[in-house]
């Protein structure tokens, strides 16, 4: 088998890994620790600065603090109405990986479908969210080769279709009756996008907070080509989630956003083993054409030489 053909493969099944309902978590809080108390300066150098100075220092810091609390919240409560105004959306995808253990570095280009129904009324109050992404292109070691491979969601089924082998295979990833938000709990996938973030348990989960739109992990400014990458040019804003799982692979996610529409433009995410950004270019808001059938997970015939597996829900397992 080629190299990129083994490629494509190892790629699907990362895919599917990822797609498996694990949500990200993040770095250990750490406490700062108790420094020693001043002593007096020598002779010939000035005092310590008074206690009201230092008290005025505290004040100022307090009063910036609540600003930037403020001004979070006003980020975390747009992203809550854009979702509620988003019944579907459409971008071209660019998605990036980089292992830290191999050294692999690939991209691929496709398509990424959203849509949201929120008549279709449900016990557990939440609404129908369905995706598909369809992957239409490689590119490694300068490489770029052909590839088309969807992954289709329906709000029971995981679909992967894989054109070139006429391979069919489909998970149930929800329980019979049940339903559950696949941008929830796909924060490690090429697909996740920051869509229906509900601030309540976002800060719940997460330590989350607004840092420079050009900024990037362990507070380093990014690279022009990371920078065109992520889309995170002038009119972003960022917001840095960090969850509070300590047991969690996933270090620290970043998610930049259109600072007049707040539709998504990139998110990034950060792990032991390595990084993916993907980034959403065209970026569509209730195109009207995002059909229903666009998520149908029915098997293809078999007469036409598919082959198709289907693993239906297990109970969890």
């Amino acid at each position: 088998m080629p190299q990129h053909a083994r490629l494509i493969h190892a790629h699907r099944l990362a895919m599917v890994a990822l797609l498996a309902l694990s949500p990200g978590a993040c770095a250990q809080t750490t406490t700062s620790q108790p420094t020693d108390p001043p002593h007096d300066p020598p002779p010939g150098q000035s005092p310590e600065q008074p206690k009201g100075d230092l008290g005025e220092a505290a004040e100022v810091a307090e009063i910036v603090a609540q600003q930037s609390d403020a001004e979070l919240q006003a980020l975390l409560d747009a992203l809550e109405r854009v979702d509620l105004e988003t019944d579907s959306l459409r971008a071209s995808l660019y998605h990036v990986t980089e292992n830290f253990v191999t050294g692999l570095k690939e991209a691929r280009t496709g398509t990424l479908t959203l849509r949201t129904d929120r008549d279709d009324e449900h016990p557990s109050g939440l609404a129908l969210r369905r995706f598909r992404v369809d992957i239409h292109s490689l590119i490694f070691d300068g490489q770029k080769h052909d590839e088309a491979t969807s992954y289709i969601f329906d709000g029971t089924w995981l679909a992967e279709r894989i054109e070139d082998e006429k391979q069919y295979n489909k998970w149930q990833l929800v329980r019979p009756g049940e339903r559950f938000d696949p941008m929830d709990k796909m924060q490690g996938s090429a697909i996740w996008l920051p869509i229906g973030l509900e601030v309540d348990r976002l800060q719940r989960d997460y330590d989350a907070a607004l840092v420079p739109a050009a900024e990037f992990f362990d507070g380093e400014p990014m690279g022009q080509t990371l920078a065109d990458v992520t889309n995170a040019g002038e009119g972003s804003v960022q917001l840095r989630l960090r969850p509070r799982d300590a047991n969690d692979p996933i270090e620290e996610i970043r998610l930049w956003f259109d600072g007049a529409s707040y539709l998504p433009r990139a998110h990034a995410v950060l792990d032991g083993e390595g990084l993916q950004v993907s980034t959403l270019f065209g970026v569509q808001q209730n195109p009207g054409d995002v059909d229903a059938t666009l998520f149908e997970t029915t098997d293809p015939p078999a007469r036409e030489g598919w082959d198709v597996t289907a693993r239906p829900w297990r109970g969890g397992e």
